[in-house]
């Protein structure tokens, strides 16, 4: 009886311990998006170090990361919503781009071209970004 007992328990650990991990891996899925692209000089050269901000503009949370060697950035796993994107480097102005809208599985594609000039100075820009890709399923 006392064997009967021990296997019951188990079972039932066993049981809640599955039920708790196929949750938790339910709950982990988001609905997120990216941008990435790339930092360049008027002459199109590649700024490296270049530091790249994403501020979600419905909760003020922001991302950051800084261009690679080749001027490549990305800022993945992104809240859906709306974005402003700023992007400083020593030497030149301050860039500033709002109206990016990111959707479940969606990555924009927006290039970063920054001025020489000030870093108190600022170049805004005020579009879309490029949809680089996107599915209709909701990951």
């Amino acid at each position: 009886m006392a064997e009967t007992l021990r296997q019951s328990r188990i079972r039932i650990w066993g049981c809640l311990f599955l039920v708790l991990a196929a949750a938790s891996a339910v709950c982990a899925q988001e609905a997120t998006g990216s941008i990435r692209g790339s930092v360049a000089d008027p002459s199109g050269a590649s700024i490296a170090r270049a530091e790249i901000s994403a501020t979600q503009t419905e909760t003020g949370i922001t991302r950051k990361t800084h261009s690679g060697a080749d001027g490549a950035y990305l800022l993945a796993l992104l809240p859906v919503g709306h974005y402003r994107l700023e992007a400083v480097a020593s030497g030149f102005r301050k860039y500033v781009q709002e109206g990016i809208t990111l959707s479940v599985n969606q990555v924009a594609s927006v290039p970063i071209q920054l001025v020489i000039g000030s870093s108190q100075q600022t170049v805004q820009v005020k579009s879309d970004a490029v949809l680089l890709a996107t599915t209709n399923d909701l990951g």
